[in-house]
């Protein structure tokens, strides 16, 4: 469809793009209603929206002055000052694929600048987590309540000063646990950019579902009179273990593109304060599994930290317990409400592919800074070649 390599009309080219959204691939109508072909003209945001769906990683980013550079996927953006306004120029470099493509939902897209969309049917705001300042807010409005001394945002900044990089083991579980599904029903595309340096949270991990699993059923085969919810859960681990291997096999889900579908999220009363509890106590567990495996009582047994770490989910589950106590939750509805909260993190995790957003090997997700997505910066869609 592009003729690679050549100058263009950048107007001309991105009509085609959008129209190749409108065939058999999946479209972008978000686009076509936004940029106005007719006057070339649009604003910031929805451009950055449509560079982070085509697949585009930044190169250069410097929109206050006029500095914007995105390729990737056969795409190349470039955009200067002219005038007091951004003019932007678009030309072909490749034959773009639909693999490499983002899913064009809300939810995803905010992933690009670093925010995790909540839910205002469970009174769950945004949540930004773009940059471990942003990470240390969210964590505040989140464990108000729970944890006034800030000792749980205190061990996330000990973790990254022994680390020397931005992980935030724990708290990334929030990405699973709070974001509505962000792919498309029949969509086969399913790319979600990174929404921090590191989101690869326990539930992200086959071993975490395993245990999980295998917990669950100990726990129930003693108990008189298992809560049904419960049994609900581990009929669904067993049947997904059974029917869909790849769920508890990380090599084999990665292998396959579209992942798993099929289910529905189950919701339960007090569901922001579950997370925040949650939150407040996993925030431990790096630091949990390392020092059990050290004093020789690792339940692992091949001592790896991970799979260790999701036994130490389990010991933090009187707490978790404890703590929905305070807000007059029985024992058997708080632990029916957290394996569910628990299969459905781990589910997340299994229906969408986080990408880091740039094939650098260093590992650095191409994030945007959150006050951009929804700019109405002016753009001026550039007529002349580059």
């Amino acid at each position: 469809m592009f003729s690679a390599g050549r100058p263009c009309n950048c107007r001309e080219q991105l009509t085609k793009l959008v129209r190749f959204g409108q065939g058999g691939s999946p479209t972008l109508s978000t686009e076509v209603q936004a940029v106005r072909f007719n006057s070339g003209r649009t604003v910031l945001g929805l451009m950055l929206t449509l560079a982070h769906r085509l697949g585009m990683t930044w190169e250069c980013f410097r929109p206050e002055e006029g500095m914007l550079g995105a390729v990737g996927n056969g795409h190349e953006m470039r955009g200067s000052f002219e005038d007091g306004i951004i003019r932007l120029h678009y030309r072909s470099i490749g034959r773009p694929s639909v693999t490499q493509m983002c899913t064009p939902s809300e939810v995803a897209d905010k992933f690009g600048f670093g925010i995790l969309s909540g839910d205002p049917a469970l009174d769950i705001p945004d949540f930004h987590v773009g940059t471990i300042e942003d990470v240390t807010r969210s964590l505040r409005i989140l464990l108000r309540f729970l944890d006034p001394d800030g000792a749980s945002i205190q061990h996330i900044m000990d973790i990254r000063n022994f680390f020397s990089w931005d992980v935030t083991f724990g708290f990334s579980d929030l990405i699973a646990i709070i974001c509505p599904i962000a792919r498309l029903a029949g969509s086969n595309i399913n790319r979600i950019r990174m929404p921090a340096r590191y989101c690869a949270g326990l539930l992200a991990h086959d071993v975490g579902r395993v245990v999980f699993r295998h917990k669950l059923h100990a726990l129930l085969t003693v108990l008189p009179n298992p809560p049904p919810q419960a049994v609900r859960v581990l009929q669904i681990c067993n049947k997904l273990a059974r029917d869909h291997p790849e769920c508890e096999d990380e090599a084999r889900a990665n292998a396959q593109r579209n992942r798993l579908t099929g289910f529905r999220d189950v919701v339960h009363n007090l569901w922001c304060d579950l997370v925040a509890s949650h939150i407040r106590h996993v925030v431990h567990y790096c630091d949990d599994s390392f020092r059990r495996i050290q004093e020789g009582k690792a339940r692992s047994v091949n001592k790896n930290w991970i799979e260790e770490g999701a036994y130490c989910y389990w010991d933090y589950l009187p707490r978790i317990v404890a703590d929905m106590g305070k807000h007059r939750v029985d024992e058997s509805t708080a632990h029916s409400a957290w394996y569910t909260m628990m299969l459905r993190g781990f589910l997340w995790h299994r229906v969408h592919h986080l990408y880091e957003g740039s094939e650098n090997p260093n590992y650095v997700p191409n994030i945007l800074p959150a006050k951009w997505v929804d700019s109405s910066l002016q753009v001026k869609l550039g007529n002349d070649p580059y």
